[in-house]
């Protein structure tokens, strides 16, 4: 009976290690804690201003009136067979193409864009647009984007959003 005793007081008692442990967890707790919760802040805040800038680049684009644009953009359509096409508007304040919208997809163009390049050119380039609103890719980008924000410490999560939107350009 005394050797259970001896026993069950040994594995009670806490090891020099494991105290030190705690007393630097409790220590170190809160300065980490502070320093994730700025960073994350300030993650978050870049995202509200690029949001923010992108909701006024497609609030100033206007819809297309290029009847060459908006057959391409049909047959793109057709032939990607989307239901449902995103709005396609054009833009002198942009120098490339993109989509975006989570809930109302958009295709925003160079206003210049058709006469500048082929009609090939320009078909491929609506086919990849619209792939990405297909593909619903401006809900992965913005998922992305939270979690970069609340794992901004992480570098395989930095390392997996840089491949994941190199993919997203690749099709």
């Amino acid at each position: 009976e005394a050797d259970q005793t001896e026993n069950s007081e040994s594995a009670t008692a806490a090891s020099p290690l494991s105290i030190w442990l705690q007393r630097t967890i409790r220590v170190l707790a809160a300065p980490l804690a502070l320093i994730w919760f700025v960073g994350a802040l300030w993650m978050f805040v870049r995202l509200a201003f690029g949001t923010r800038r992108l909701v006024r680049l497609i609030r100033a684009a206007e819809p297309n009136s290029n009847a060459t644009l908006a057959e391409l953009f049909a047959q793109v359509g057709r032939v990607l067979q989307v239901e449902r096409m995103p709005v396609l508007l054009v833009s002198e304040r942009v120098s490339g193409p993109f989509s975006a919208g989570v809930l109302r997809p958009c295709i925003v163009l160079p206003t210049q864009l058709a006469e500048r390049i082929s009609a090939n050119q320009l078909r491929d380039i609506l086919m990849h647009e619209v792939a990405h609103v297909v593909r619903h890719d401006p809900l992965v980008v913005l998922m992305q984007q939270l979690a970069g924000a609340i794992f901004w410490w992480h570098p395989l999560v930095r390392m997996v959003n840089r491949r994941l939107a190199q993919a997203r350009e690749e099709i």
